[in-house]
């Protein structure tokens, strides 16, 4: 072990190999997906629900159209009973339209907030799985195998400082703690806006 140099066999390209760790495993990475997959579902459902309640507001607002048409007519030729019952019918079709409008906003809020969840979550794995490879070569004591073709050695070396890891662990852990709060805050808002449909 140690940092002398032992002779090797000579190399046609230099190349490097990292010991990892072999209980270092990526189920905190398979959880992640997990989370996208089911956010993702969520965001698509939701917009399936807008989608329709956009066709429900143009068929609304068709027959409501229709309504003050046939209402108008009915007063022009002195059907006014008629013409009065066709107004209350579009009138009440005008509450269901408004209706229509808050729901297709709210579902419009909920699917943005879901995407930024969505964009948290894939900042979130990019940056896990970013990091694995950073553990599994530390948790092995930062020993790799070197192999250059010009000086036909094997060295062992300290791949970093550990106080250097430390902070650098610490730095990527308080970004990590900063999305997750910025997360909960969106799913807080997600919850409250699933409340008002």
């Amino acid at each position: 072990m140690g940092g002398t140099p032992i002779r090797a066999r000579k190399a046609t390209a230099p190349f490097v190999v990292a010991l990892c760790h072999p209980l270092h495993r990526d189920a905190g990475s398979r959880q992640l997906r997990i989370q996208l997959d089911q956010l993702r579902a969520e965001e698509e459902a939701t917009r399936s629900k807008a989608n329709a309640a956009r066709l429900r507001l143009m068929r609304l607002t068709e027959a409501a159209e229709n309504l003050r048409s046939r209402a108008a007519m009915s007063i022009q030729v002195g059907k006014e009973t008629e013409a009065r019952e066709l107004l209350i019918q579009k009138k009440k079709l005008m509450q269901a339209l408004k209706n229509s409008k808050n729901r297709i906003e709210v579902l419009d809020k909920l699917s943005s907030k879901i995407n930024e969840a969505i964009s948290l979550k894939e900042t979130q794995l990019i940056g896990q799985v970013a990091i694995q490879p950073e553990d599994n070569i530390s948790d092995s004591y930062g020993q790799i195998h070197f192999v250059s073709p010009k000086e036909d050695t094997v060295e062992v070396s300290k791949s970093k400082d550990p106080s250097i890891l430390s902070e650098q662990k610490e730095a990527k852990q308080k970004q990590m703690n900063e999305k997750l709060e910025k997360l909960s805050e969106i799913l807080k808002d997600v919850l409250s806006i699933r409340e008002r449909l």
